[in-house]
């Protein structure tokens, strides 16, 4: 009995340390524990998540599920972050630089935050995104896996607000692969994001990983894994004998012991891969497992709905070309997938057996992107090195930055790689002196660090060329004042006050007409008689007299007329009518990036031809004291009004919590101020009044596009097939002038149908260009941050930041689909069913000849057949995956046009059907043929309208929407 028991005790030894040292290198974060680190029952080690992050709050997950293999106790715990613009990092490490990685984030979802809704949010890996997390059921685990090489000493990862709920996040892993695994030439980069990895002929519904997988790999069975398409006689075959799988992914051989073998038919299965089309790595994994007689073989070649030739004609014979009982695994390196993917393996004519497959792996091909700017990406952890005790301290932020979010106290610039444009750190109770280093930041904008315990000198700053605002005040600041700063000539406020500086200010700075708030600072000279005195110090006594009385008796006469001017003032404004605060929703200053607004005088500068400077109060009286709100954006609300002389106006507030800025104040100011095209929405002008900013357009009676398809309008107002197709022609005119008809180029960046805005007589004009870029001739795309909007976004600007006018022409064929099927472009009832993106469900709806499905249910049969599957055809076109396949707008244009011919020309628009539906057919006859249509007919800026609602307000004049805007990925 003892010798057994030694015997057996060696074994469990042997097995311990064969566990341990299996797991070099593993990192197990189980996030949100609060305990003491501990070993699951697969020997692996799991440690709080504690070490790695500081932010969040931990929650305990009642529901007893978890991994297919058991393992349940990592996903009992979960730490949420509350929705607030910041991105929360785990920083995993250390990491072997150069070595290839598996890492992977796991998702068991509970109401930890008492929400009633689903959350749906962001991840990203170091500087790019990883995936989008979108919750639709609290019963599974939800799994993220990429494979990447470490480039550094630790893997960032982040999580961030999407469109809803708080980010959360249950275990974190970090498993080192073998040499040679996953050795794919880009690497370097991209990284490479699990879709899905399956074990065919399995023996049970629970997944192999460690310690069978020396990775820790998930190889999901096929019987938990939903394939569809299955050919019929489909058999599952298994052995005990060993498999040889030193191949170079090494597969594990517990999942090479098993396989599905086919029938007649041989073997195939459809995947529905989320996200696709997509280039991907991709690879099958093959054994012969069964011992063959002289008189059999198994020989078969393989088949998939993909354009690529790089197995057509070869056959496998696996116990000739490999040997029985070794793996082998051919694949595909760089493929495009389609969304929807069938494979099928055919038995060759020489062989008697039919053909099997193992195992199967697909990864998505993710593009890494460049970090920002060298010096900005050291230089922002300055932040780090002021000693700070609040939690929320920047020295507690890691990752880039910039990217894929910036942190929340920045603002990076579009181009790449990105620069630091705007740091602000006001009131974060920082501590400590203000680093040199700060100096190397040469792109910033905005330094804002008022508010704060910051002691020291203020460094030298004159590399700065771009800083427009120098927010120091209340700190404690000692020495004198920088005369640096009169170097810089792009400053437009210095904010200083109520620190203990001394000497005085430049005298060139005085004059230069920069807003210098300096008060507090005792030993501060601010006036300008007292740096030029400082400055002529040294010279004779007699010579200081004289100039000081001159300087004196001017100083005395100005004084003397601006009291003179003051109170001219003051009792003007006595005998002006006192009117009610305004009802504006601002709630704190807002910043401007554009100098060019901001003048010496403080005066607003008239900007293009045509565009009127607005007074406020001019705008206070026509929109009633801004009482008649009609929508809101991410610019701010929209205000109904009618201007003195009767011109019925839509007026822009940019608000204090708005998710665009100055920068795309600026932008739609200047665009809209030189472009003029009857398809274009009119801006008549704007006001800068203090800290409110607005913009004035012509007022459009009848809405926007979405409102007519599926918005508001939908029912009462819905429009016809032959109003729908006027309105896409014009919109294409419109877009195709930005295109072709402006040096430089100018790109849209955020078409969408509640940016197709409808007038009276029902012309369409395309709207909103606060985020347009301009591309000069010798560009053929932008280097840009991401910005547009969900549903909409071209995902080859998405992956590549890089902006061209195809990707107006991808959002606009998602406008020509919500038009043909009368839908939105995501629906958040079907998150997580790829049926939930328009472009999937009219794709896949369209190639099955379903177009009775397909198109809005509101048309019935008023309109014809073929002219709907060329528009569809078109529309498809237009968002494929690639720009290069897809058409300009000047090929859009005449493809409508020809469309809208063929409509007109059908046996069933000769007989002038109509249907019985409330629509806009009946006010068609007032709308120019589009093919007559000029396109340089300047539009009207005044109409006749009656207003019929209980407020006052034309019942359909929404501007905007307030859609979801994708963060910028800067």
């Amino acid at each position: 009995m003892a010798f057994v028991f030694l015997v057996g005790l060696c074994i469990l030894l042997i097995q311990v340390n064969f566990s341990a040292d299996a797991q070099e290198g593993f990192i197990s974060i189980d996030c949100g524990e609060v305990g003491s680190p501990y070993t699951d029952a697969r020997g692996i080690t799991w440690v709080p998540d504690g070490n790695y992050i500081s932010s969040g709050t931990v929650a305990t997950v009642s529901t007893g599920v978890g991994l297919s293999d058991g393992s349940s106790r990592s996903l009992q715990t979960l730490r949420f972050f509350p929705s607030d613009g910041k991105k929360h990092c785990y920083t995993v490490g250390p990491v072997n630089v150069s070595t290839r990685y598996l890492m992977r984030a796991s998702f068991l979802y509970e109401s930890y935050d008492g929400a009633d809704t689903f959350p749906s949010f962001e991840i990203s890996l170091d500087t790019s995104p990883w995936a989008t997390v979108n919750i639709i059921t609290a019963s599974a685990v939800y799994v993220e896996e990429f494979v990447a090489v470490a480039t550094g000493g630790s893997f960032v990862v982040c999580l961030y607000e999407g469109t809803n709920g708080n980010p959360f996040i249950s275990s974190l892993e970090l498993r080192p692969l073998g040499a040679g695994m996953y050795s794919v030439p880009y690497l370097d980069q991209s990284f490479l994001r699990k879709t899905l990895r399956v074990n065919f002929g399995a023996l049970s519904a629970e997944a192999v990983r460690f310690p069978d997988d020396q990775s820790d790999r998930i190889w999901a069975s096929d019987l938990a894994s939903h394939l569809e398409g299955e050919a019929p006689g489909t058999r599952r075959i298994s052995t005990n004998r060993s498999v040889d799988v030193s191949t170079t992914d090494r597969p594990p051989m517990s999942v090479m012991q098993t396989a599905v073998e086919g029938g007649k038919s041989g073997v195939s299965y459809r995947l529905n891969l989320e996200g696709y089309p997509a280039a991907c790595y991709a690879v099958i994994y093959f054994a012969e497992i069964q011992e063959l007689r002289p008189n059999q073989t198994r020989a078969f070649f393989f088949r998939a709905n993909i354009q690529d030739t790089t197995f057509d004609g070869a056959v496998l014979n696996l116990d000739r070309d490999a040997g029985s009982f070794k793996a082998y695994e051919p694949g595909y390196i760089n493929i495009t997938f389609p969304a929807i993917v069938t494979i099928q393996l055919l038995e060759d004519n020489s062989s008697t057996l039919p053909p099997l497959i193992n195992a199967l792996e697909i990864y998505r091909i993710m593009p890494i992107l460049a970090g920002t700017f060298a010096d900005d990406s050291e230089a922002p952890p300055f932040c780090r090195s002021v000693d700070s005790p609040s939690a929320a301290s920047p020295a507690e932020v890691p990752g880039d930055p910039c990217l894929p979010q910036p942190w929340d106290f920045l603002t990076c610039s579009s181009e790449s790689p990105p620069r630091v444009s705007s740091i602000k750190l006001s009131s974060r109770n920082l501590t400590g002196s203000i680093p040199i280093d700060i100096g190397r930041m040469t792109g910033l904008v905005d330094l804002w660090l008022d508010n704060n315990q910051l002691t020291g000198t203020i460094p030298d700053l004159s590399q700065l060329g771009k800083l427009q605002t120098l927010h120091l005040q209340n700190n404690h600041l000692s020495g004198d004042f920088p005369s640096s700063l009169a170097n810089i000539k792009s400053l437009t406020e210095i904010f200083v006050e109520n620190n203990d500086l001394s000497g005085s200010i430049p005298a060139s700075l005085l004059q230069s007409g920069v807003l210098i708030r300096a008060d507090g600072n005792v030993d501060l000279c601010t006036s300008l008689s007292c740096a030029q005195s400082r400055k002529k110090k040294g010279n004779d006594f007699s010579l200081a007299g004289l100039i000081g009385g001159i300087v004196g008796g001017v100083v005395a006469l100005v004084g003397a007329l601006l009291a003179f001017y003051l109170w001219r003032k003051m009792k003007k404004k006595k005998t002006k009518k006192p009117r009610e605060p305004s009802r504006l929703p601002f709630h704190g200053e807002l910043s401007f990036t554009s100098a060019e607004f901001l003048p010496g005088d403080g005066n607003p500068l008239q900007h293009g031809d045509g565009a009127r400077v607005f007074r406020l109060e001019e705008l206070v009286e026509a929109t009633e004291n801004f009482s008649k709100k009609i929508g809101s954006g991410g610019f701010g609300p929209v205000y109904y009004g009618i201007l003195a002389e009767g011109e019925e106006i839509a007026v822009k507030v940019m608000s204090s919590n708005s998710t665009q800025g100055g920068k795309e104040f600026y932008n739609e100011v200047t665009l809209l101020s030189r472009v003029h095209h009857r398809n274009l929405v009119v801006l008549l002008g704007y006001c800068l009044d203090l800290k409110e900013r607005m913009l004035v357009y012509e007022y459009m009676h009848r809405g926007s596009l979405r409102d007519h398809l599926y918005g508001p309008l939908s029912e009462d107002e819905p429009f016809d097939w032959t109003t729908r197709l006027s309105v896409l022609l014009d919109s294409a005119k419109g877009l195709e002038y930005l295109h072709t008809g402006c040096s430089p180029t100018i790109i849209h960046r955020d078409v969408k149908s509640s940016n197709i805005l409808i007038n009276e007589k029902l012309t369409a004009k395309v709207s909103d260009f606060g985020l347009s870029r301009l591309r000069t001739d010798e560009e053929s795309w932008i280097s840009t941050g991401v910005r547009g909007t969900l549903g909409y976004l071209d995902p080859e600007y998405y992956g590549s930041q890089q902006l061209t006018s195809k990707s107006d022409v991808f959002s606009f064929g998602v406008v020509m689909l919500e038009v043909a099927c009368g839908r939105e472009p995501i629906l958040v009832s079907l998150r997580g069913d790829p049926d939930a993106n328009i472009i999937h469900w009219a794709r896949k709806l369209f190639q099955n000849g379903d177009m009775e499905g397909l198109v809005d249910h509101r048309l019935k049969s008023n309109y014809s057949m073929s002219a709907m599957g060329r528009l569809v055809e078109l529309a498809i076109s237009c968002v494929d995956q690639f720009g290069r396949n897809r058409p300009t707008m000047s090929e859009i244009v005449g493809g409508i046009t020809e469309i809208m011919q063929m409509e007109s020309s059908s046996e069933f628009a000769s007989r002038g059907l109509t249907d019985s539906m409330p629509s806009s057919s009946s006010r068609s006859s007032e709308v120019e043929s589009p093919a007559r249509r000029s396109d340089n007919e300047s539009p009207s800026g005044s109409y006749n309208y009656e207003i019929s609602s209980s407020d006052g307000i034309p019942p359909s004049g929404l501007l905007s929407q307030s859609t979801v805007d994708v963060p910028p990925v800067k």
